[in-house]
């Protein structure tokens, strides 16, 4: 079963290794840092 844009889940250990993403994340804004997102527009068909 697909979700989302791909058959890759973000909980999968074949694509996830514990070694390289069983880590705390910390994200770093304030000033100078002014976090973002960026949405890409898609044009209605």
């Amino acid at each position: 079963m697909m979700r989302g844009s791909s058959n890759e889940l973000h909980d999968d250990p074949l694509f996830r290794p514990a070694e390289i993403y069983d880590h705390q994340v910390t994200i770093h804004s304030g000033p100078g840092r002014e976090p973002h997102l960026l949405i890409p527009i898609v044009p209605a068909v």
